[in-house]
Parts: structure tokens; sequence; C-alpha cells
């Protein structure tokens, strides 16, 4: 028998390295300059960012349309049956696909930030001039 992994199988699997891997590389970024040093740590503050956003703004969404839901029925059954309703299919149903969606622009907009505007800088600038006064 031929063995066939299945596709969310494998992008689960995936998802469970490939993220606490990231956000271990974004802490190691962070505690050593406060700031992504590479170009990948761009990348992935960008994605995670994105992701994170647009979380946030489709629960907003479900939760305006489950208040016009209320406005809309005709009784206090009827705002039960609808705020259900509403929260199944933007809450359950369109938060994953919002963050597919916000993580993929803000890897296409990483991207473009990490290859046209970042710049290594250096770890530590000299004091040529003295003007910088002790940063200690």
């Amino acid at each position: 028998a031929r063995y066939g992994a299945d596709f969310a199988f494998t992008a689960l699997f995936i998802g469970l390295i490939a993220a606490p891997l990231g956000l271990w590389y974004l802490g190691r970024e962070r505690d050593l300059t406060g700031r992504p040093a590479t170009r990948l740590g761009v990348v992935w503050r960008f994605m995670l960012y994105g992701g994170l956003l647009a979380a946030g703004l489709q629960v907003l969404l479900a939760l305006i349309f489950v208040v016009f839901g209320w406005f809309e029925a005709g009784g206090f059954m009827q705002g039960l049956g609808a705020t259900e309703t509403t929260l199944l299919i933007y809450g359950v149903g369109g938060l994953p696909v919002a963050i597919l969606v916000g993580v993929s622009y803000a890897l296409w907009a990483g991207l473009c930030v990490a290859f046209i505007a970042f710049q290594k800088s250096p770890d530590e600038v000299n004091d040529r001039l003295g003007l910088m006064g002790d940063r200690r």
C-alpha cells in the first residue's frame, strides 16, 4: 500500500515546527538588539503582526455583525440565533481564512521591506566627534 499523508496534517505538522522556531528567532533578535538584525527577522515580524492584525480585525467585524443582528432580530431568541450564526460564520469559519490572507499579504510586504529598505546596521557606532555622550 502506498502511504499518502493528508495535506492538512502535513501543513499542521510543518506549522507546529516552524511557528515556535520563528518566534524563538524573533525573541533572540529582540533580546540582542531590540530590532530585527536580518532580513528574515523583518519578514517574520511582518508575518506575525500581519496575522495578529487580521485576526483582530476579523473578530471586530464578527462583533459588529453580532450587534447588527441584534437590531435586525424580532425578539430575544431570534437575536441569540443571529448571534450564534454570525459567530459561527465570521468567527469560526472566517477567522482562519482571514489569518491566512493577513499572513500572505504581510509576507509580501515583509519581503518588499526586507529587500528594498532593510540595511544591516553596525552593532556599535564609534563616537568620532564626541557628541553622543556616555551611553552606558
